[in-house]
């Protein structure tokens, strides 16, 4: 069994809250045009829609037959436009907002979000989301963020965790 690995807890993880990334677990760490900012407590920016990636490298000993999962901390930036009202929303209650972020998540080419648009303007959300066990292969995985064109805002992370929630008996 992986040692870095415990069923619930343990796992990899990546912290962006300074401008040295800390990893936990991770054996490699690749970004380009994503940089550290003090503002929206403390994370890495991704700033240039296209371009901004980040990509984490480990290595598994074993397949957890479950897969794995992957909690992640993030922020969508929001200008300071209210949102615009949807036809028929007299109340305002399901305005939808016009800064989006567009993001796709893979491991190993797999995705594990495509066209992601998180729903969070300007507060941060954890996430956990579902890496199916066929999307993972004994020995080095990679896992890649990549900002998408077509994204109208800054997407902020502050922290990725990956761990398994069963192990093998």
């Amino acid at each position: 069994i992986n040692p870095t690995l415990e069923a619930g807890g343990g796992g990899w993880s990546a912290n962006f809250s300074s401008p040295l990334i800390r990893l936990n677990g991770f054996d490699f760490l690749g970004r380009r045009n994503v940089a550290f900012n003090t503002q929206y407590l403390l994370s890495h920016v991704f700033f240039l829609a296209g371009e901004s990636c980040i990509s984490l490298n480990f290595s598994l000993s074993f397949l957890p037959p479950h897969g794995l999962s992957l909690q992640v901390r993030h922020l969508v930036a929001s200008n300071s436009e209210p949102p615009a009202p949807l036809p028929g929303d007299e109340d305002g209650t399901r305005a939808e907002h016009l800064d989006k972020a567009l993001l796709d998540v893979t491991l190993n080419g797999c995705f594990i979000k495509h066209n992601y648009h998180p729903p969070s303007y300007g507060d941060y959300l954890s996430e956990v989301w579902v890496i199916p066990a066929r999307a993972l292969r004994r020995g080095s995985n990679s896992l890649v963020w990549q900002y998408l064109r077509g994204s109208t805002t800054h997407y902020w992370i502050q922290s990725i965790r990956l761990y398994a929630d069963t192990l093998p008996a």
